[in-house]
């Protein structure tokens, strides 16, 4: 009975394959994509010497017209071309592979998929290689040009810092690129960040690398979250004097060791809820919601401050200090004006409770834009009004318009009183704002920096790092 069973099974596999077969070979009159060959090895190339190309080539073997439909790439990475008309009964075509080594240096394995009007289809072409990577440049290594000095970043972060921190610091690589020895000789910002005496000046030769160690005191800060910072290196560059890095720390509170008895006495935030969804919004409105909070613990709760993740929402605790059982409220306000579509806004929120130091708080709406043209449109309008710089210098006053042409980015256009159109241009000018209504207004001081008659400038305006930056000169908030 075994012999039977093995070998009814080996007849239907033989009938199966031999189905199989035959049903993917091409008949007798049709056509058939012959290629020379169907895969090629390029051997070594380079990163930087252009995209590599090979031409794969065929015959119409077959006694009716071929059609390529297409030819698919196996990745991003790679490009075709192919024969569009028909070839007829042995007329010949191509299938074209460009490659592109970019970015993509060590080995490759690449394919491409051809589908015809011939059987087998698809058919497969492969192409491999090794990508040798480019020689970098000083430009490379110190992409950011600062005058006659060039910097690896422009932009130092400090990640996940407990706040009795006292000292931490990043090395900053700097690059002389003139023909004169340049001296960092101080930095200008707060006072918790600074560089150590012994390590200024630090005087770069012509052409010559060199390292400065930025120190941040997380327990001057006196902040929490993502704090962000600008300062200037000053240095004797006469091209440039004063150099703009960006420092960004993330501070967090730091708790001593408790035992389990202090931990039950601690204080214990406890939130009605953590999200709020608004829903369908018409943009322009104002929408307002409330979290209710109590202190669960034995001792004090302490709301040390809250933070949203940009300018466009407002929170407001009703207490920042909560007695044993006491419950409060955080008003959480979104300005839905410049926004649209799916919208979601965290509220952070620092307290004293060591078990949860940090709840987040998040707010959601669907702002719907409305129909041009209509009262809707109108209102929305009118709440969006572009906020107003207003500053005298020189015996001029200077009035501009920030008009924002997303929910990120606004375009700044300076005038005088007599129809002049400026732009800030040389000098950072320090700034207040204020964020009402979904209208934020920025007020520069008097005589602040030069203007250059120039064309409109582009502005950018970080709502979460509150900073806006002009013609590529960053402005921070004091």
């Amino acid at each position: 009975m075994t012999k039977i069973y093995v070998f009814i099974l080996s007849f239907l596999l033989a009938s199966g394959v031999a189905y199989s077969q035959n049903d993917n070979a091409a008949p007798a009159d049709a056509p058939i994509l012959t290629f020379e060959t169907t895969s090629h090895n390029f051997g070594t190339i380079k990163e930087d010497g252009g995209p590599a190309v090979y031409t794969f080539k065929f015959t119409n073997t077959g006694n009716k017209p071929l059609k390529i439909d297409r030819a698919q790439p196996g990745c991003g990475c790679t490009v075709t071309d192919f024969t569009k008309d028909d070839v007829p009964p042995k007329g010949q075509g191509y299938v074209k592979a460009t490659f592109d080594p970019n970015g993509r240096v060590g080995t490759f394995n690449k394919s491409v998929m051809v589908y015809s009007n011939a059987k087998p289809s698809p058919q497969v072409l492969s192409f491999n290689g090794t990508v040798l990577a480019r020689i970098k440049t000083i430009e490379d290594s110190f992409p950011n040009a600062s005058g006659n000095l060039r910097m690896q970043t422009n932009s130092l972060s400090f990640n996940s810092l407990k706040n009795n921190l006292k000292d931490t610091f990043q090395v900053l690589s700097l690059y002389n690129s003139g023909t004169s020895a340049i001296s960092v000789k101080s930095i200008k910002g707060p006072n918790f960040i600074f560089t150590k005496g012994s390590d200024l000046p630090l005087t770069l030769q012509p052409k010559q690398k060199g390292r400065l160690e930025i120190h941040y005191n997380v327990s001057e800060a006196k902040d929490y979250g993502l704090i962000f910072e600008q300062i200037k290196l000053v240095t004797d560059d006469v091209k440039m004097p004063e150099k703009d890095l960006s420092v960004i720390a993330d501070v967090h509170q730091y708790f001593p060791p408790m035992t389990a008895e202090e931990k039950a006495k601690a204080p214990k935030i406890v939130f009605d809820k953590m999200t709020n969804d608004f829903g369908d919004v018409k943009q322009g409105e104002i929408v307002t919601t409330q979290f209710k909070f109590t202190n669960n613990g034995t001792q004090d709760l302490n709301i040390i401050k809250t933070k949203t993740s940009c300018g466009c929402t407002v929170s407001e605790p009703e207490k920042t200090l909560l007695k044993a059982g006491e419950t409060t409220n955080i008003k959480v306000t979104f300005y839905t004006a410049g926004k649209k579509g799916k919208e979601s806004k965290d509220i952070h929120v620092y307290t004293n409770d060591p078990s949860n130091p940090e709840p987040t708080l998040k707010i959601m709406a669907n702002v719907i834009v409305p129909a041009t043209g209509g009262a809707d449109a109108k209102t929305a309008s009118a709440k969006a009004t572009p906020a107003v710089i207003d500053y005298t210098e020189g015996g001029k006053k200077f009035v501009g318009e920030w008009v924002a042409t997303n929910d990120k980015k606004m375009k700044l256009a300076i005038k005088t009183d007599d129809g002049a159109t400026y732009t800030i241009k040389g000098k950072k000018i320090d700034y207040t704002s204020t964020f009402t209504n979904g209208v934020l207004t920025v007020i520069t001081p008097a005589a602040a920096g030069s203007t250059t008659a120039t064309a409109t400038s582009q502005v950018t305006y970080n709502q979460t790092a509150d900073h806006i930056t002009v013609d590529g000169v960053e402005y921070m908030r004091k």
